[in-house]
C-alpha cells in the first residue's frame, strides 16, 4: 500500500521526523496519521514527544499512533506515546506491526 510520508514542523520550530498518512481525509472522516520521532540517544527524553502531542491537537487529523524510536534498550509507554528500542521497532515494522 502506498502511503504519504512527510515531516512536520511546529510554529516554534520543533519537528516530527516522520508523519505517515495511513488513511486519507474524506468528507466524513479525519485523516489518520502515524507519527514517528527518531533519536540517536540511549536515553529517551519526554520533551521529544511534544511535537507529536501538538499535532494531535490539530482539527481534521486523527493521530492513530505516536511512536518514539531510540538507541536505548527499554520499552516505554507515556500517555499514548509508545517508545521502542530501534531493533524492536524495525522488527515490528518488518512484521507489519506498525501500520
Amino acid at each position: 500500500m502506498k502511503r504519504g510520508i512527510a515531516y512536520y514542523r511546529t510554529g516554534a520550530g520543533a519537528e516530527i521526523d516522520l508523519v505517515i498518512e495511513v488513511q486519507k481525509r474524506t468528507e466524513t472522516a479525519k485523516a489518520k496519521l502515524v507519527c514517528i520521532e527518531v533519536k540517536r540517544s540511549k536515553r529517551w527524553e519526554r520533551k521529544w514527544e511534544a511535537p507529536m502531542r501538538s499535532l494531535a491537537l490539530s482539527p481534521g487529523l486523527n493521530i492513530e499512533r505516536m511512536i518514539g524510536v531510540y538507541s536505548g534498550s527499554v520499552k516505554y509507554r507515556f500517555d499514548g506515546v509508545k517508545v521502542l528500542p530501534v531493533a524492536e521497532f524495525l522488527a515490528l515494522l518488518h512484521q507489519g506491526g506498525i501500520f
